[in-house]
């Protein structure tokens, strides 16, 4: 979810960037303030990303909406280098050019565990957890970030148990 306040002319396209491209459009889900979205195509400004056209649902000048975009990608967990019985997972929320965006946000990063992840058996890559438990019965990693820029990249990453998954991309 991305919460938009607009200063500007008109937002009319959201370009957000994907992890791959090994994506696949046709089963995205978009929405704007909870309104569905059918109109996603290749981004045409970034390398590896969609851009999601708002339609009658244009973001105007002085106006603030929250738009959802839900995908998979495949292959994206890893074996563990540092813990063979671990896996981990790596993510950069999408980031936006200086040009585009003035101020400064607030990024909030959740990353939900396969079922059978307690909240202890996940190990934190680099940074720092900001908070972990539980929702909904499953395990949840969070990072919150206040008063950032939103021009520049926010990786964070998690270490769980291999238990849980049937596919695996295998590193050295």
């Amino acid at each position: 979810d991305i919460t938009l306040e607009n200063y500007g002319s008109p937002i009319e396209i959201v370009d957000i960037g994907t992890p791959t491209s090994q994506y696949d459009i046709s089963t995205m889900q978009a929405s704007i303030d909870g309104v569905a979205l059918t109109d996603i195509r290749t981004s045409e400004f970034i390398d590896v990303g969609v851009e999601i056209h708002l339609g009658g649902y244009a973001i105007p000048t002085g106006g603030t909406s929250t738009l959802h975009l839900e995908f998979a990608i495949p292959d994206l967990v890893f074996s563990d280098t540092t813990n063979k019985e671990n896996v981990s997972l790596q993510i950069t929320p999408t980031w936006f050019d200086a040009g585009s965006v003035s101020g400064t946000g607030s990024i909030e990063i959740r990353i939900t565990l396969p079922e059978g992840i307690q909240p202890e058996e996940v190990l934190y890559q680099d940074v720092e957890f900001t908070d972990k438990g539980t929702e909904n019965g499953l395990t949840v990693a969070i990072w919150r970030f206040e008063d950032v820029a939103i021009t520049k990249a926010y990786r964070v990453g998690v270490s769980f148990p291999r238990r849980v998954m049937t596919n695996v991309v295998e590193t050295s």
